[in-house]
């Protein structure tokens, strides 16, 4: 009875250790740099960026000789095939967003705020790799997870805004009932910790938080909600 109760308790351990290898691990995050909207009566409106590589045309519609933001161009953050391309074109108000984040192709790219982003990185064991996106503006403070997946097709994985109208009943008129302003990675898990607009309310207390885990087979995170 030993030597079986041996056996299986090694092919359990054998088989927790293969479960743990399988499962995709997420670095820490690192910071990549900035890009928002600049005032323009200080700096002459148009966009700007941090720790980027830009090519493109500086904003001169408030400041003939501003040299620190642009109105329209290319702003590349990081090298190699992990780089992250930020398209921008304010001039232009046909769109509905005037900024773009994804490759260097603007085809394979999405839409976000220009208000101002801070960009994160993070890496991963299956050639994966995820950029958090945190903007905060006032009573905003949100979140766009988009990732480069093998194959060098860009996805959007998480889009905060998206969350609080599934969650709490949120229709995008006014500010935003809720706001996110702490992220935690843990192994394959992404978990975003979030805060309701209450009065007298403890803002240095969180109300919950909602975990991503990544989800091998479907090649996706799930979503579940945690109330505190």
């Amino acid at each position: 009875m030993k030597k079986i109760l041996g056996i299986l308790s090694t092919l359990l351990m054998t088989t927790a250790f293969q479960v743990n290898c399988y499962a995709i691990q997420f670095s820490q995050p690192q910071d990549v740099g900035e890009f928002g909207l600049l005032q323009s009566g200080v700096f002459g409106g148009g966009i700007g960026f941090t720790n980027a590589t830009v090519k493109g045309s500086f904003f001169t519609k408030y400041n003939k000789n501003n040299n620190r933001s642009y109105g329209k161009g290319v702003a590349r953050f990081g090298s190699g095939e992990d780089a992250l391309y930020v398209h921008c074109d304010v001039y232009d108000t046909s769109l509905t967003s005037s900024t773009y984040v994804g490759s260097k192709d603007s085809r394979n790219s999405f839409a976000v705020s220009d208000v101002g982003q801070k960009i994160s990185k993070i890496a991963t064991d299956e050639g994966i790799t995820i950029y958090p996106l945190f903007m905060e503006y006032g009573p905003e403070s949100e979140w766009t997870i988009i990732g480069r997946q093998k194959d060098g097709k860009f996805v959007k994985y998480i889009d905060t805004r998206e969350i609080t109208k599934r969650y709490f009943g949120w229709n995008l008129m006014g500010a935003s009932p809720v706001e996110y302003r702490k992220m935690e990675v843990r192994g394959d898990t992404i978990i975003l910790y979030y805060l309701q607009h209450l009065q007298n309310r403890d803002w240095n207390k969180f109300d919950g938080e909602f975990r991503f885990k990544w989800d091998d087979k479907a090649q996706w995170f799930g979503i579940e909600q945690v109330r505190y």
